[in-house]
């Protein structure tokens, strides 16, 4: 009998949304960079010292970030900050759709940080760690966005309205994750010790889906929202921040 070639074994399937979410090469990038950064004085009580220390805030961000992003074979351009209002309309028209009952949001055309001062408060330390901390989450979608994952997340085709709030959640809490990363390995930086430490641990561990007068479950419970940053925060890593692997009780 004429030998036969064996039959060929079927190629992998390659789910190029989990590709991207799952296994991004950004979880093997290494430790988020702390770098020499200068932040201004600030009282916080105007858009434009609100503008001043964001805008020195990300381009602190954009340095760290910056060889973490190469490493994962991904495009990295800047992202821009801009002040809004919520339920007034836009001051920028670079924050042209506010989302409904949001003090800040990433707006993916033209990478803009989107932020509302009013959101802060009046205490001067607690504003500067809610600027800190919000700046941080919405500069982790600017990092997302950069590698692919926030369009991943885009493209998927969810079958149930159930399904995709955990992947909303999941991207949400991955956020606030790599934001940690950041101010956690430039902690000194940031003035994020003592008092300032304190606020911060306290804050991230209160902000969660409980708090939404909508009721929508897309941002994660405050014990998984307080678990995920205090984990990043503590690792300084991306590694510690892939929320995609996690199990559905860690992004509930």
């Amino acid at each position: 009998m004429t030998p036969r070639a064996s039959p060929a074994k079927p190629l992998p399937v390659i789910d190029p949304v989990a590709e991207s979410t799952a296994g991004n090469k950004l979880y093997g990038a290494g430790k988020v960079g702390v770098v020499p950064c200068t932040l201004p004085s600030v009282v916080l009580r105007s858009d434009s010292e609100m503008l001043k220390y964001a805008r020195t805030a990300v381009a602190c961000m954009q340095k760290a970030w910056t060889p973490l992003i190469l490493k994962s074979d991904a495009y990295y351009g800047s992202a821009q900050v801009a002040a809004f209002s919520v339920g007034k309309g836009p001051d920028s028209p670079l924050c042209d759709d506010p989302p409904k009952e949001s003090d800040a949001f990433y707006q993916p055309k033209g990478s803009v940080i989107c932020l509302d001062r009013r959101s802060l408060g009046t205490d001067p330390d607690a504003a500067l760690v809610d600027l800190q901390e919000t700046v941080a989450h919405e500069f982790g979608h600017h990092v997302q966005m950069s590698v692919g994952i926030l369009t991943a997340y885009d493209m998927r085709a969810y079958s149930t309205s159930s399904e995709r709030l955990e992947d909303e959640r999941r991207l949400e809490l991955q956020a606030s994750c790599l934001g940690a990363a950041f101010l956690g390995a430039n902690r000194r930086t940031f003035g994020l010790n003592g008092r300032h430490l304190e606020m911060w641990r306290d804050m991230v561990r209160h902000m969660g889906d409980e708090y939404n007068p909508t009721h929508v479950r897309d941002h994660g419970s405050r014990n998984n929202h307080g678990y995920w940053s205090l984990r990043g925060f503590a690792a300084g890593n991306s590694s510690a921040c892939n929320t995609f692997t996690a199990p559905a009780k860690r992004v509930s």
